[in-house]
């Protein structure tokens, strides 16, 4: 909508000055329609205290609204909230569960994130299986990890050659 650009230029100070409060104020006005996108940015100002008060149960009630309707930018700050346990009780399989929606997306910084949590839990398989679907989609992160695990053998036998075709 018109009015999350308008608060995204007041938050980044393009061709307006630069103020954080009028960019809450138009993402409140945005999100108070519906517009996923300005809930989750809504979400983001009340989380980073950026032209409100700083509030994670507020942050959180933004992001959900956004991540329910699908917004994957919104699972990922909900899933990120629930790993610190910021305005919501801290919960692993909460987090993942947020995560693998927007992964599922085929959203590749929820793909990443998701694949070092399991590679954290020593549960390289499911970490594999992420840093691949990445990498089969040509996402050099992803490409450079399969490298790395397949080099290290963290999980999966050491493979020279696979890791060199993944680098």
């Amino acid at each position: 909508s018109g009015q999350n650009v308008l608060g995204v230029l007041y938050e980044q100070g393009s061709g307006v000055p630069q103020d954080a409060h009028e960019a809450a104020q138009w993402y409140r006005k945005a999100a108070d329609q519906g517009h996923n996108n300005a809930q989750n940015n809504l979400g983001l100002a009340y989380a980073n205290g950026r032209g409100v008060p700083k509030d994670d149960r507020e942050a959180v009630a933004w992001f959900r609204k956004a991540a329910d309707a699908g917004w994957a930018n919104a699972q990922i700050n909900l899933a990120e909230a629930y790993l610190k346990g910021a305005g919501v009780p801290q919960s692993r399989t909460e987090a993942i569960s947020w995560y693998r929606k927007a992964a599922e997306q085929t959203n590749f910084p929820a793909m990443m994130r998701l694949a070092e949590l399991h590679v954290g839990a020593k549960e390289y398989a499911d970490a594999m299986a992420w840093y691949r679907k990445a990498a089969d989609q040509n996402y050099p992160p992803a490409m450079n990890k399969l490298g790395d695990m397949y080099s290290d053998g963290p999980g999966v036998p050491k493979d020279d050659g696979l890791a060199v075709e993944w680098y």
